[in-house]
């Protein structure tokens, strides 16, 4: 993983809302902030499900969502980079 992120400080998903959607909304501010940088690489799924308390399952429903936003782009077998201008 070239990006030094960590997790973010948020309170804890809330249950009234689909952790997937809620995670994706977290990354994405994140990446609109610029803390992965353009075209950096996101933290692994495994980081992530650790982050944030989910299964493996989750975060790639997250990854999905982004990248159906049109904010990242995934490289089979590199892992989940910020589009270029998101």
């Amino acid at each position: 993983m070239s990006s030094t992120a960590t997790p973010d400080d948020q309170a804890p998903l809330r249950i009234d809302e689909w952790p997937y959607l809620q995670i994706a909304d977290r990354l994405e501010d994140r990446i609109r902030r610029g803390e992965f940088g353009e075209d950096g690489q996101l933290p692994g799924t495994f980081d992530l499900s650790e982050w944030y308390g989910v299964g493996v399952e989750v975060i790639r429903h997250a990854r999905n969502e982004l990248k159906h936003r049109g904010l990242v782009v995934v490289r089979l077998g590199h892992g989940t980079f910020v589009r270029p201008g998101a």
